[in-house]
C-alpha cells in the first residue's frame, strides 16, 4: 500500500515462530492443542516471536510457559515456512533441538489440553505439516 500525499509505503511483513524439540530416552515432549487451528492434535511446544524479541528469547519463554522446563542449550535444526496456518500465512518457524532442565512438566491449560512425553516411533496425531516433517527427521535419526 502506498500513500501518495505522504509518500509512505507499507511493506507487508512475515511473522516468525519457534518450536522446541525436546527429547529424552526415545521420547519427545509434545502438547495437545486446545484451540484452532488443528484443535485436538499434537505439536512441539511453540509460539510466535513477539516484536523486538530474538527467536532464542522466544524459545526460552515458550518452553517455560508451555512445559515449565528451562532451556539450557538450543541448536537450530531448520527454518520452515508454514503454509497451513491461517493466522499468519507464510510465517517462518525456527525449529530448535533443546536441552532443558527440570523433571516435572506442566503446560499452559489455556493453550493446551495436555502435555506428554510421546514415543518418537509411535506419535499421536500431529496437525501442522512442518511439525510432522521434523518428527520424521527425528525418526530417521534414531533408526
Amino acid at each position: 500500500m502506498f500513500c501518495p500525499p505522504c509518500s509512505w509505503t507499507y511493506y507487508p511483513h512475515v511473522f516468525s515462530a519457534v518450536a522446541a524439540v525436546i527429547t529424552r530416552k526415545g521420547k519427545v515432549l509434545m502438547v495437545k492443542r486446545r484451540r484452532e487451528p488443528f484443535k485436538n492434535t499434537w505439536m512441539f511446544p511453540a509460539g510466535f516471536v513477539d516484536f523486538g524479541e530474538h527467536p532464542l528469547e522466544t524459545l526460552k519463554r515458550e518452553v517455560k510457559e508451555e512445559t515449565e522446563l528451562n532451556v539450557i542449550k538450543a541448536r537450530l535444526i531448520e527454518i520452515i515456512q508454514a503454509k497451513d496456518d491461517p493466522r499468519a500465512p507464510g510465517h517462518f518457524c525456527f525449529f530448535y533441538e533443546v536441552n532443558a532442565s527440570g523433571n516435572k512438566i506442566k503446560t499452559d491449560q489455556e493453550e493446551n489440553k495436555e502435555i506428554a512425553w510421546v514415543d518418537i516411533e509411535n506419535p499421536p496425531k500431529i496437525g501442522w505439516k512442518n511439525h510432522k516433517y521434523i518428527l520424521k527427521l527425528l525418526q530417521k535419526r534414531i533408526r
